[in-house]
């Protein structure tokens, strides 16, 4: 019977918890791919899938990572989910060296987390969680082709995970290898189609030198969002399809959201000269 109660205080806390952190995103202007994945959270909640709602909190965490109340949010799955009442979570309790890791990969502490992963997949191989976890950590670390050999696991382990399918473009985007992160993140989009996805396709066809491909993607994305790098890939876009105008004045927009970023001055500069010619 206390279970029971402490289910239910558990269950109502984080229903409010979920609604008050999205009235908090539309008076704010929050991370629209924060609250995508706090949304999508809410709704595993209201079907009882909570393992499901606490991988989509942990997806929200890597934006903010600091966030009160998606912590709570985590803190309060977790105690509903240590009783036992989902099959696959016992595994998740009994994991301490998951546990551990998942704790310094929060606070930042990759190298520790690295360890502790390594430690889970020694002790329990078959699960999954330690292998994204790991990717993770590796991508932190700048060790790409060792996040993406776990993700190759982790993916052949969870084939619907469209997280593993958007952080294995990623990887393989800084790795150089853009049609494979092309596909990778067309079937992030197709099990999972949110703006993070589309902004990332439009990064990767821009490096693939698809700039009309890529221009019609971010221009659909800056009606809703005005993000550092949908302008700054809108700016490069039209730079290489020699719409100077529109180049300058997508550069601007970015230097007004990110001004310490000065990678783009050189090629902004030239875009004012061509246009100022023209």
């Amino acid at each position: 019977m206390l279970g029971f109660l402490c289910y239910n205080f558990y269950m109502k806390k984080i229903l409010f918890t979920l609604f008050g952190f999205l009235i908090v995103c539309g008076v704010c202007n929050a991370s629209a791919f924060t609250e995508d994945y706090v949304d999508i959270a809410g709704s595993f909640v209201a079907e009882g899938k909570y393992s499901q709602a606490l991988n989509y909190i942990n997806k929200a965490l890597m934006f903010e990572n600091n966030n009160i109340q998606l912590r709570e949010m985590k803190n309060d799955l977790t105690k509903i989910l240590s009783g036992g009442n989902v099959g696959e979570v016992s595994i998740f309790e009994r994991d301490f060296a998951f546990q551990q890791a998942e704790k310094f990969r929060l606070e930042k502490d990759f190298v520790k987390a690295s360890m502790y992963y390594k430690k889970g997949i020694k002790e329990n191989p078959e699960f999954a969680s330690n292998y994204l976890g790991l990717a993770i950590v590796c991508y932190e670390l700048k060790n790409f082709q060792e996040a993406k050999n776990n993700l190759n696991i982790y993916l052949a382990k969870e084939p619907r995970s469209d997280f593993g399918f958007m952080l294995r473009a990623k990887t393989n985007l800084s790795l150089g290898e853009t049609p494979s992160a092309l596909r990778d993140i067309k079937s992030a989009d197709v099990l999972f189609s949110n703006s993070e996805y589309k902004l990332l396709e439009g990064i990767i066809l821009t490096e693939m030198g698809k700039y009309s491909q890529a221009r019609d993607i971010l221009n659909k994305l800056s009606e809703e969002l005005q993000l550092y790098s949908i302008y700054k890939y809108l700016g490069i876009c039209e730079f290489r399809l020699g719409n100077y105008k529109s180049s300058v004045m997508n550069f601007e927009r970015a230097i007004i959201l990110f001004e310490d970023d000065k990678s783009i001055l050189p090629l902004y500069n030239e875009a004012k000269r061509m246009s100022n010619e023209g």
